[in-house]
């Protein structure tokens, strides 16, 4: 999965900015950068990839249910073919 983006700096300038000691605001976005490394998150891209390949397995299941369909019709045209082939014999 893809990384998402932290800019520690910018959070610490937003949180200084917002009152917060230069340490606390450092640590805080320190602990954030770190739980976004640890973490298991999808991104967009992940996302987009994981449904192309979702599409092309689609299309690949729909090109064997139509080998799969065509092979059907063949054995039952043969069965068939054997079946009027056996009456015309009974007769």
């Amino acid at each position: 999965m893809g990384q998402v983006a932290f800019d520690t700096l910018q959070a610490s300038e937003e949180l200084e900015t917002a009152g917060i000691s230069r340490e606390q605001a450092r640590a805080i976005s320190l602990v954030v950068r770190k739980s976004h490394e640890v973490a298991d998150v999808a991104t967009k891209a992940d996302i987009a990839e994981v449904k192309r390949d979702i599409a092309d397995v689609r299309k690949d299941m729909d090109a064997r249910f139509e080998k799969t369909d065509a092979q059907i019709a063949d054995v039952r045209k043969d069965i068939d073919a054997r079946f009027e082939k056996n009456e015309a014999q009974m007769q």
